[in-house]
């Protein structure tokens, strides 16, 4: 399964999980095949993302595919303001110490 952005659905969650269309071909009536260079960059963003931890993880999400404001992801984690850009600013810097190893 990938956690991807959702753009149309029925709940109001942000995020939808979808079927691995590679093995469902049939269902999804279409020839989609992974390029070596896909296949790779997946393999990359799960293990940035296993680096990153859930928590640094979950932050990041919220940021980038969310879009959302510090004051949204701190009502959605339940922390005080100025624990919260700590904990932003280390996701941020973590992300980025990943980055440069890869």
């Amino acid at each position: 399964m990938i956690l991807c952005e959702q753009s149309i659905g029925k709940t109001k969650n942000i995020y939808a999980m979808i079927g691995d269309l590679f093995h469902n071909k049939q269902k999804y009536r279409c020839n989609f095949e992974p390029t070596f260079k896909q296949s790779r960059a997946f393999e990359k963003l799960f293990e940035i993302k296993n680096m990153l931890g859930v928590f640094n993880s979950d932050i990041i999400v919220m940021l980038i595919i969310g879009n959302m404001s510090c004051q949204e992801i701190g009502k959605r984690l339940n922390i005080e303001k100025h624990k919260l850009y700590g904990n932003i600013n280390s996701a941020c810097i973590r992300l980025e110490e990943i980055m440069e190893d890869i």
